[in-house]
């Protein structure tokens, strides 16, 4: 298999190029995905796309975006996931999507746009929580430009991958999720202080990797399960210390759901002054440590 390749040190942080485009589906739904890039880059450094979690706006990340940018001198592009930031497909509006619209619609426009924008430029796949989780169960299908997976704080949402009181909460709060969700017009995401606003049938998929651990998306014919087992890509999942949305029984069941590619999966300590609940994101808005575990798992190794 073939190694991800280093680059050089740091950039200066003012080398950064900012820049937005826009990724539109075949059915319509489209979104602005955002742009950094370092002007020292060389043109054969892998880029990276970051796949947000959920109820997250791709802006969230900007400061993991600038700092990967300068640390690898690389193109680094934020999305949204569709409903989310700025999406244009909305659940308060009634649109009704779940994981087939993202996996089969989104991701290959967002591969088309990038290889538009930057022709035979590898890409390393960078998922956070859900986006992880997706990026995962689709790495069969990624084409040919994608070298590999970089998984943050992602691990699966079954409960069952859980241990002692975390899987005693982490059952109570999502099995409250998927009540409201099955009574109400849309999941209110923002009020309850979980995900955004997303529409039913998206938290139907969500709730059934909840129950059973299972990724079939509703409407879908693609049996991502086996598509899993067929994925060679070269994978990284970067572990925060003590996390209960991602612990570490939950991070190693998605990747035993990848048993062909190449794994490395590392704990680094959650950010200074975050606590425990909001480590799974407050990453995102100091990235040091994860940003690190990244450049040494693309660095050659001795």
């Amino acid at each position: 298999m073939q190694a991800l390749p280093d680059t050089a040190p740091l950039a200066d942080p003012a080398s950064i190029a900012r820049d937005r485009f826009t990724v539109s589906a075949s059915d319509g739904v489209s979104h602005t995905a955002l742009e950094f890039a370092s002007a020292t880059q060389a043109a054969a450094t892998p880029g990276f796309v970051l796949l947000p979690a959920l109820g997250v706006d791709g802006a969230y990340y900007e400061p993991f975006a600038v700092e990967l940018a300068r640390r690898r001198k690389a193109t680094v592009v934020l999305t949204d996931l569709r409903g989310q930031g700025s999406s244009t497909a909305q659940a308060r509006r009634g649109d009704d999507f779940g994981y087939r619209e993202i996996l089969e619609l989104d991701f290959p426009a967002l591969a088309s746009a990038l290889e538009r924008r930057h022709p035979s430029r590898r890409w390393v796949v960078v998922g956070h929580s859900l986006g992880g989780q997706l990026a995962t169960i689709y790495a069969s299908h990624w084409p040919a430009t994608i070298q590999g997976l970089a998984l943050v704080a992602s691990g699966t949402a079954h409960t069952a991958a859980w241990r002692g009181f975390d899987r005693a909460m982490a059952t109570a709060y999502t099995g409250l999720i998927r009540a409201t969700s099955a009574v109400l017009p849309w999941y209110p995401g923002q009020l309850l202080g979980f995900g955004s606003d997303h529409p039913k049938r998206l938290m139907r998929d969500w709730g059934r990797v909840v129950a059973t651990g299972r990724y079939r998306p509703e409407g879908s014919t693609i049996d991502y399960e086996a598509a899993c087992r067929r994925a060679t890509l070269p994978v990284l999942s970067v572990g925060l210390a003590s996390d209960p949305i991602a612990p570490a029984g939950a991070r190693q069941a998605l990747l035993d759901r990848l048993p062909l590619a190449a794994k490395r999966a590392v704990e680094v300590p959650r950010p200074e002054g975050s606590r425990r609940w909001r480590a799974h994101f407050a990453w995102a808005r100091k990235p040091h440590a994860v940003v690190g575990a990244i450049d040494d798992w693309m660095s050659p190794q001795p």
